[in-house]
């Protein structure tokens, strides 16, 4: 009983035949990704009904996405990257109940993302990247809450960028870099940044101290080490008064830093006192 075909990354060139739509319908999963292929994706693909996984990336593919895909319901990875496919990004990938993984970058695919996409709540990656894609993104990309990966990078998409980023809460990778977005970075893109770089200093400081302590320090070493502690800043600042907030420019703003700043302190507090390492 075939279950698993994978072919990829042989030169084998040519079309893909209609015929592939009467593969066994045990199939589960077809890689052909890397074979030179070239022509239309003919719609006969649209009957392998019980696919798992579809991969047809790294080739010459032509022509639109096919619309029979909406029939492919146990369908959970779809791979078309890097491939010459056009038109519209169609309203039938709305439709696969079971899709986790959607890859269409670097195709020529051009027009709005179509809004329905937020229906696909199992999504889980989602790669529009180098495409032609333009208008704004659909306010319901934010409302898929699992979605781990999201890429709509080097694209013609406007408007400005959505404080309702900040509800991928699981997402671990999020690109929207070489559009056209306008307007100001939502304060939440700033309050993230601040705690990453915070963190990232934290932990750089750390490491070195702890490799440090086992060394003699050199007078090079100790005049390099001299820095402003949090209470030197707290002093020097006023208490960060907001006449000593550079760049903040409105009372939403001084909020924010201030709400950083208070739990920066808490988690000083925190490690002053599990470990023998001070900030």
């Amino acid at each position: 009983m075939l279950r698993d075909l994978i072919v990829s990354y042989n030169p084998l060139r040519g079309r893909l035949p209609p015929s592939i739509g009467n593969f066994s319908t045990t199939l589960l999963r077809l890689y052909i990704s890397g074979c030179m292929l070239v022509g239309e994706i003919p719609d006969h693909i649209g009957n392998l009904t019980d696919l798992n996984n579809l991969d047809l990336s790294d080739n010459d593919l032509s022509g639109f996405v096919p619309t029979t895909v909406r029939g492919m319901l146990s369908l959970q990875g779809l791979s078309l990257s890097r491939n010459k496919l056009e038109g519209p990004l169609p309203d039938n990938l709305c439709h696969m109940p079971e899709l986790s993984h959607l890859k269409l970058g670097q195709t020529l695919i051009s027009g709005p993302i179509p809004n329905c996409i937020g229906k696909v709540t199992s999504l889980r990656l989602l790669h529009l990247n180098s495409n032609n894609l333009n208008s704004t993104v659909p306010r319901s990309i934010w409302s898929l809450k699992d979605l781990l990966e999201l890429d709509l990078s080097s694209n013609s998409l406007t408007g400005n960028l959505s404080e309702q980023t900040e509800d991928l809460k699981v997402a671990t990778y999020i690109n929207l870099s070489r559009n056209a977005f306008t307007g100001t970075i939502p304060d939440a893109y700033g309050i993230v940044a601040l705690l990453i770089t915070f963190f990232s200093i934290l932990t750089w400081t750390t490491r070195r101290r702890r490799r440090r302590a086992t060394e003699q320090p050199s007078s090079h070493d100790i005049k390099e080490m001299e820095r402003f502690s949090y209470q030197e800043l707290k002093q020097a600042t006023n208490d960060f008064s907001n006449e000593k907030l550079l760049g903040i420019q409105s009372p939403k703003d001084r909020m924010n830093m201030k709400n950083v700043l208070a739990a920066l302190e808490k988690i000083k507090l925190h490690i002053t006192s599990t470990s023998d390492v001070s900030i």
